[in-house]
């Protein structure tokens, strides 16, 4: 539903208009995973308020011409991280992300001054003439303990009975977070059955195995 408005949950349905059209739609559960919008979207829907514990992060990065064959990922706060796609080189740094109070792309030309001189001073043959900035923000959950550090891990937030918002924390989370919330949709659905694998079928009928393991031999 590309370019359609939704608008005010209530009772599990959602109204929304796309084209000039109203539909309503109703729902058991509702996951919200609009990303930097998760709050924004949810007080819009009207299944959260202004509470939902959410912190905005930025960070930059700088996009090469690629510069080397293997990524590089340095532990030291401040140091270069590279990684590549393609032909490009995406270079940022280790633990620059600083707090915002809104999500912006607007580029801090400070940060992107701190990306230039480490990769200088990692790699001083590299050429930074066509080099592009590029912000990015990055949100995460404050944690009951008033801790400062940002975390990279998946959170699964309740809203109301019948609805839940989701942040995928850090990419290679992805799929440990779709397994979550596919058990809470199936909880809440009251759908126990799980599809059984390959590995799950066992069978005291068939072959014999043992000569099977000789047939070849």
């Amino acid at each position: 539903m590309t370019g359609a408005d939704f608008s005010d949950s209530s009772d599990c349905r959602l109204h929304v208009r796309q084209n000039g059209l109203l539909t309503d739609l109703t729902y058991q559960v509702l996951a919200i995973t609009s990303g930097t919008g998760v709050k924004a979207l949810s007080n819009h829907l009207g299944v959260s308020d202004t509470s939902l514990p959410v912190r905005f992060w930025k960070s930059h990065l700088l996009l090469l011409r690629r510069i080397m064959n293997n990524p590089v990922f340095s532990l030291d706060p401040g140091s270069p991280a590279i990684m590549h796609h393609q032909f490009s080189s995406i270079v940022g740094l280790n633990e620059d992300a600083v707090p915002i109070l809104e999500p912006s792309h607007s580029i801090d030309d400070y940060a992107v001054r701190e990306i230039r001189n480490s990769l200088a001073k990692r790699y001083p043959h590299v050429k930074m003439n066509y080099a592009v900035a590029v912000a990015c923000t990055k949100i995460d959950v404050a944690l009951p303990t008033g801790g400062s550090t940002r975390s990279l891990s998946p959170t699964v937030l309740p809203l109301t009975e019948n609805s839940v918002a989701i942040l995928p924390g850090k990419m290679s989370e992805a799929p440990y977070i779709v397994d979550r919330v596919v058990g809470i949709l199936s909880t809440r659905l009251g759908m126990n059955n799980v599809a059984d694998r390959p590995c799950d079928e066992i069978s005291d009928e068939g072959e014999d195995w043992e000569s099977l393991k000789f047939a070849n031999s």
